[in-house]
């Protein structure tokens, strides 16, 4: 039996050395691409957030003008603003043109959940669930939901007795699922603090709840009153409305979405609520919430995640 020389083994060895440093090569340059990428990524995401941010001031600087001729709308119509690098997509929202969830009765939170396509008897039970949820009493309503109820469906929690903090928590409400919560996320807010609504600025699943008028007069009213005010003319009359429901308060509390694009594709934005303090000398902001976004990546519309169904980190 021969053995291998002494030269072949050496080569062989120097060989397989090579391929090794080859591989710690090829992985060293794909970590470093990866961490240059990971790097631009992160850049660009703050370039795309200081954008929106911009954007955002500005808003604020337009609301606190004295003439409300002079303030946007914020009726929830999609804005764009161009800016020196970039782009943002914007939406303005005035609170009063939403339900508050801890001040409207049964019947209007109903007519809302019925505007959204939730079946009537479905619709009436979570209604009667939410004024439970929230209120101090053990009195069930007719098709609502009290602690015992809960307990009976295996939840780890009573009703809450007490003023919504968080949209969120509708999640909670016996009979509540992810589907109807979307859906009525965009048109509920805990800041209006009236039992009505503003007509002036509801979006049209509100102006559905609150007014019997067509789905058809109701879209042609919200276009109206934007041609209008891109006019620097008045309101058009609104539509005839339940007194039960309506409200003329408005300018005080506000939802805004920001969402900007680098010139390079990259996202970054973010969510506030705020609300507005008007003395005679002075115009203060106060932020009530305020939530970056964050762009994921691939799989990810950022568009559909800001402005169709709301966002938050995490």
């Amino acid at each position: 039996m021969n053995r291998g020389s002494p030269r072949g083994f050496a080569l062989i060895s120097a060989l397989w050395l090579l391929v090794l440093m080859s591989v710690i090569a090829s992985a060293l340059a794909w970590s470093n691409r990866m961490s240059v990428q990971g790097m631009a990524a992160l850049v660009g995401g703050a370039q795309a957030r200081y954008l929106a941010e911009g954007a955002v001031q500005l808003v604020f600087a337009n609301l606190l003008e004295i003439s409300p001729t002079d303030r946007l709308l914020a009726d929830g119509e999609i804005l764009r603003l161009e800016l020196p690098g970039g782009q943002v997509v914007l939406e303005v929202t005035d609170e009063s043109g939403k339900v508050d969830i801890n001040q409207s009765e049964q019947s209007m939170l109903a007519r809302l959940l019925y505007s959204l396509d939730v079946d009537p008897s479905l619709a009436d039970a979570l209604a009667d669930a939410i004024v439970d949820f929230r209120d101090p009493d053990s009195l069930r309503h007719l098709n609502g939901a009290e602690d015992d109820d809960y307990a009976s469906a295996g939840l780890p929690w009573d009703a809450k007795d007490a003023d919504f903090t968080d949209i969120g928590e509708l999640r909670k409400v016996l009979g509540m699922d992810e589907v109807i919560f979307e859906k009525l996320r965009p048109h509920v807010t805990l800041y209006s603090r009236q039992r009505g609504v503003n007509p002036e600025v509801a979006a049209l699943p509100v102006l559905m709840a609150i007014s019997n008028e067509s789905v058809f007069s109701l879209e042609d009213y919200i276009e109206q009153r934007r041609r209008n005010h891109a006019d620097g003319l008045p309101p058009p009359d609104p539509p005839a409305v339940d007194r039960r429901f309506l409200t003329r308060a408005r300018g005080v509390t506000y939802n805004l979405k920001a969402l900007g694009r680098t010139a390079r594709g990259q996202y970054g934005g973010l969510t506030t609520t705020i609300r507005l303090r008007r003395s005679r000398s002075t115009a203060l902001i106060q932020t009530l919430e305020w939530s970056p976004y964050l762009h994921r990546g691939a799989g990810q519309d950022p568009l559909k995640m800001v402005f169709d169904t709301g966002y938050r980190e995490g």
